[in-house]
């Protein structure tokens, strides 16, 4: 192999060759990937162990030469540490957590590493993952696949519960980064100093090196339409766009007084107030054209009559008579992706002591709508894809014809299409728009939805 061949070059020709080694190498079937590359500009760096990616008004995606040379010599195992970086930015996993920890960032690699084996399954795009770690020292062989992997023949040599994650991570099952949080500190304790994990990690793991100044907005409007339609933020199963439905139960449901007082504040705009705000019928008042024998509005007939000479009997006017209307309740759409995962329980918890105003069947939204009661809701069933597209949101509100509708999401949920966005201003569907306290509220802007947004997890509000 050519010195440039193996990215051994210097200055900017070093640049341009590696540049072409990752455009080479990542897979043309993950359109995901390659629009992130045209976005970044490519860069070789010694300073930096493997790879990083900085996120800035020129947002950059440096390569070690020496590392590439060691351990990327064929396009597979360079594409694998490309897209390695890429899903950490996808996955926003630096801005997940206040304080990232060792154990966060093993668990992050462990999520990664296993998604793109289940994506890219060839020896060949493994061996990157194989040759860097142990198969049976731990936390390292959560890294990798086990030996003979995959097929039936492969060789789970991990004990007990270590074992068990390490299945759920290369095959068809699901696990949580939760999950992988507390193996990790039960197995490591103190036998895992931080010096070891940010040692043996590829890519960059401190947030502060994720960002040089304001990010690119084209970059970050990427980052929000793909991080939307993947399930992997929480959960991996082996797929993107969403993966099968899945029903489960919410292990808690939290009712705290401060979210609850967010969800009212954003419902009682959207109430239908003719009635007593819950939908149930009601007399109401109502103004009926009618005829009186004197003037109560401007008549234009009857002054055109005046002005000919005649003294009109009648003139036009408006009586007012009471009449039984049904007023219209508040449909909540609630995002069950998997990126919702911690925000759920509080979420399900604040509408509890809110569901006499909404309609009775709460929608779930994924890369579909699911419709739950509201004692469903009350015991914490949700059924998902655990990906998220708003599109679905829409469509439900055009073919139910909705009038009145709350969005609690965090606001990764893709692009808008142009034309439900018309459909929806041209009827005047009144919509608000509840946040989590650290999501992305750029898509109500398109949908002309009030925004309010939710109190931290962690905060001591006082349960309801």
């Amino acid at each position: 192999m050519t010195e440039a061949a193996t990215g051994l070059d210097t200055g900017e020709a070093l640049d341009r060759v590696l540049m072409e080694r990752v455009l080479d190498a990542v897979p043309v079937n993950q359109p995901a990937f390659s629009k992130l590359l045209s976005l970044l500009d490519i860069r070789a760096s010694r300073k930096i162990p493997t790879a990083c990616v900085t996120l800035g008004g020129r947002s950059r995606l440096w390569l070690n030469p020496d590392f590439i040379a060691a351990h990327c010599r064929t396009d597979a195992a360079l594409g694998m540490l490309v897209m390695h970086e890429l899903l950490h930015v996808l996955l926003g996993h630096t801005r997940l957590f206040p304080r990232v920890t060792p154990a966060h960032n093993i668990a992050f690699d462990a999520l990664i590493n296993a998604q793109l084996c289940l994506l890219f399954p060839d020896p060949g795009y493994t061996a990157l993952f194989r040759e860097l770690y142990p198969e049976e020292d731990l936390p390292w062989a959560l890294l990798r696949p086990p030996a003979a992997w995959p097929g039936d023949q492969a060789r789970w040599t991990l004990p007990g519960e270590a074992g068990r994650l390490h299945r759920a991570l290369y095959t068809e099952s699901s696990v949580t980064t939760v999950e992988l949080f507390d193996m990790l500190q039960r197995y490591l304790g103190q036998m895992m100093p931080a010096v070891l994990a940010w040692g043996r990690l590829l890519g960059s793991h401190d947030a502060n090196d994720a960002r040089d100044g304001a990010c690119d907005p084209d970059l970050m409007r990427a980052l929000r339409d793909v991080v939307a339609r993947w399930p992997m933020h929480q959960r991996i199963s082996g797929r993107d766009e969403g993966g099968e439905v899945v029903t489960e139960r919410l292990r808690r449901i939290e009712a705290r007084r401060e979210a609850v007082a967010v969800l009212r504040r954003a419902l009682w705009p959207l109430l239908d107030l003719r009635t007593d705000g819950t939908g149930a019928g009601a007399r109401a008042p109502l103004l009926a054209p009618t005829v009186l024998p004197y003037r109560t509005r401007a008549d234009r007939r009857a002054e055109v009559r005046f002005l000919c000479g005649h003294e009109p009997l009648f003139f036009e006017g408006r009586a007012r008579h009471w009449e039984w209307v049904r007023g219209e309740r508040v449909h909540v759409y609630v995002d069950v992706s998997g990126s919702m995962a911690e925000e759920l329980p509080l979420i399900y918890g604040a509408l509890g002591p809110l569901l006499s105003h909404l309609y009775p069947r709460i929608h779930l939204f994924s890369t579909r709508v699911e419709d739950i009661d509201p004692e469903a809701l009350r015991q914490g069933w949700k059924t998902s894809t655990e990906g998220t597209d708003i599109a679905c949101v829409t469509q439900h509100l055009l073919e139910h014809r909705i009038a009145r509708a709350l969005l609690v999401t965090d606001g990764w949920v893709g692009e808008t299409p142009a034309e439900h966005v018309r459909r929806l201003r041209r009827r005047r569907v009144r919509l608000a728009c509840v946040i989590t306290h650290e999501g992305d509220a750029e898509f109500a802007g398109v949908l002309r939805g009030a925004v309010h947004r939710l109190p931290p997890l962690n905060g001591q509000e006082k349960k309801v």
